[in-house]
């Protein structure tokens, strides 16, 4: 066998995790159920032969101390012998092996040139094994261990015989089942009828040594499309590559494929599959988009037919697009698409229109025509503005805003205003508003209370719109309404009656009444309404007695001009104050008493004096006692066993006034 072209270096010990002190052998593991897996590899050819000369030796010891020889020695099969016939006859990878195995290589003469192609023979046969777990057992490299317990842990020792020192020991939880990482990196380049897939496989070079390529039509039924394993290759110039790309050609084009990889792990076994990658082949353009023809029907619709300069390849594309603009430079829109027709009619174009063909292909690639031009004879006016408003201050500053028309050939609007709706509108704007928006000012001396106005859009053929629905503006109202009067104040018993006259002007929108009582800078508000309900009186009840009070309306119109009436002053005092009514007692039979205790919410020092009154049920009453103005209890000590008697007190006040007696309270005693 021949070696030649340029040196590759093969990552075959990447992931083999355990290795002698010596680095004579290196050695992995994998737990399943009831079985574990041994691999191993020498360092060398030359510790690769004194293995196969001598064989592997492989002793056992579980957890609890109990040593077992679970292999004498292991070693290549014979030449020639039955399995090894079965093997070649199946995979590819075992006519390395034997080739190897029994120095059926051809090297160089030169002793350093054929040192390198013993040690690259040797490896590409290490490789082999990794691939496959038949042509491993076959080189005397691998061992499957049936006799176990999966609840204990093992300490493996594999060593040549006749060489201990190439000895090495591996721990093996058995407990912990081998699984393989998810790959979940592949990725995918779509071009023409090619895709390029790549997954970092540095990732993974502890637990793989190659993968295999799958791909399906229908995401469901996948085939490996390597004709043997993928591995992770670098020359010697690229020994930090961590990358593997695989360049795929697509069956057919227009048909989905869908890519995955799974992962080849050091005995053989394939790993779940990886994330999917899926794309379209496409035949590759070689042609741009045409305008067979382009013309205006009847200065209202646009025609256009299109093909690829290349008829052969009017199916390529996976669809054609109308793009149109207002001017050669663009900007263009899309106005049409379609992956089957190839003629469309633009049934709303502009006054002055550019018109391009483009096609998107199926791997997303755009082109796009030359721009042809189409003129329509524009006659149709824009739409009447919408959404016209007004706003005006205390000044007569007017401001009008309204949407902007749609139409992209507007130049400008008109304003126009009336002092009546049934009044013609006349344009007030000289120059054409460019924007949505116009400042105008009232003539505030004029008998006219209100004025509207409408807008219209004119496009730059000046085919002017309708007008706009119009907007009311009402004019500042300066004047404040007139006065209302205050013309009555009665005293009643519960409070003070206070009567007025309305304005008389019409547009009153609302009124406020207030109280301010004497000796005090706060007015207090009694009472707001709408003018509407045409209120005449009102009932003031919170009241003070002896304390003096005035009185004054505010009004105000629609334009929050306000007046403000009259300003009467009344006292409000009737001789008498309200009645004393919390009054408490209580007996003691032993001291022969009756206790009365009472609170009356005026102060003290206005109060003069309080008489009490008594009698016996159902006979009159009669003044037993009077106490200063300051007292709140009186002790009853004149009473008789067995009767019920009645009190009631009276407050006098210094000015004069009296407190309506309270109500009576039965003492039984």
């Amino acid at each position: 066998m021949k070696l030649r072209g340029t040196y590759l270096l093969f990552l075959i010990f990447i992931g083999f995790l355990v290795k002698s002190q010596t680095q004579s052998v290196y050695a992995k593991f994998w737990v399943k159920e009831k079985e574990i897996l041994l691999r191993w590899a020498p360092s060398s050819k030359a510790v690769f032969d004194a293995g196969v000369k001598n064989g592997y030796k492989i002793t056992r010891t579980d957890n609890t101390g109990n040593t077992v020889v679970v292999a004498e020695a292991i070693k290549p099969y014979e030449k020639n012998n039955e399995a090894w016939n079965s093997i070649l006859k199946a995979k590819d990878g075992a006519v390395l092996a034997v080739s190897v195995l029994y120095d059926m290589v051809s090297l160089a003469s030169d002793p350093k040139k054929k040192q390198e192609q013993q040690m690259m023979v040797y490896n590409m046969m290490l490789l082999s094994c990794n691939f496959d777990s038949e042509i491993a057992k076959a080189c005397g490299l691998f061992f499957s261990d049936k006799n176990i317990d999966n609840s204990k842990t093992y300490t493996y020792k594999i060593s040549i015989n006749t060489m201990p020192q190439s000895s090495l020991s591996i721990q093996v939880n058995a407990n912990v089942l081998s699984k393989h990482p998810v790959i979940n990196n592949l990725q995918a380049w779509l071009r023409n009828k090619n895709v390029k897939l790549r997954w970092k496989a540095a990732t993974y070079k502890q637990d793989f040594t190659a993968y295999n390529i799958e791909r399906s039509e229908d995401s469901i039924n996948y085939t490996i499309i390597n004709k043997s394993p993928i591995i992770l290759m670098a020359s010697e110039f690229e020994k930090k590559k961590e990358d593997i790309y695989y360049l795929d050609t697509f069956p057919k084009t227009k048909q989905k494929y869908y890519y995955r990889i799974r992962g080849l792990n050091h005995f053989g076994e394939l790993s779940e599959p990886s994330n999917v990658v899926a794309g379209i082949g496409y035949e590759p353009l070689r042609s741009f988009p045409v305008f067979d023809t382009i013309h205006t029907v009847k200065n209202l619709t646009v025609y256009m037919r299109w093909r690829m300069a290349d008829k052969s390849e009017n199916a390529y594309p996976k669809s054609y697009f109308i793009s149109r603009a207002m001017k050669d430079a663009g900007p263009y829109e899309i106005i049409h698409q379609s992956n089957t027709s190839y003629e469309f009619t633009d049934v709303n174009p502009k006054p002055v229109n550019f018109y391009k063909v483009g096609v998107i292909s199926y791997g997303g690639d755009t082109l796009q025509s030359y721009s042809y031009m189409a003129l329509i004879n524009d006659t149709i006016p824009p739409l009447p503005p919408t959404g016209l408003k007004a706003k005006v201050d205390a000044k007569g500053n007017v401001t009008l805003t309204w949407d902007k028309n749609a139409e992209p050939d507007v130049q400008g609007y008109k304003i126009f205003r009336s002092n009546a709706l049934h009044e013609e509108f006349v344009q007030i704007n000289n120059e054409f508003a460019r924007e949505p928006k116009y400042q105008d000012k009232l003539n505030l001396k004029t008998l006219s209370k209100k004025v509207y106005y409408c807008v219209n859009a004119t496009d730059k053929r000046f085919n002017n719109s309708e007008l706009s629905k119009p907007v009311e503006v009402k004019r500042p109202d300066t004047i404040a309404p007139e006065k209302p009067i205050i013309n009555n104040l009665q005293l009643k018993p519960n409070g003070i009656l206070i009567e007025w006259i309305n304005s008389n002007s019409e547009d009153v929108k609302y009124y406020v009444l207030y109280r301010q009582p004497e000796n005090s800078q706060t007015e207090e508000k009694l009472k707001e309404w709408q003018a509407k309900d045409t209120l005449k009186f009102y009932l003031d009840t919170n009241l003070m007695m002896g304390a003096g009070y005035r009185y004054k309306l505010v009004v105000s119109d629609e334009d929050d001009n306000i007046s403000i009436s009259n300003n009467p002053y009344i006292r409000y005092e009737t001789g008498y104050r309200k009645k004393l009514t919390t009054v408490k007692y209580s007996v003691d039979r032993t001291a022969k008493t009756v206790t009365l205790n009472w609170e009356y919410n005026y102060p003290k020092s206005e109060i003069e004096k309080y008489i009490i009154y008594r009698c016996k049920k159902g006979g009159a009453l009669t003044i037993i006692k009077t106490l200063p103005g300051t007292a709140n209890s009186f002790v009853d000590k004149t009473l008789f066993m067995g009767n019920i008697y009645e009190y009631r007190i009276k407050p006098v006040f210094t000015n004069g006034a009296e407190g309506i007696i309270s109500d009576g309270v039965e003492v039984e005693y």
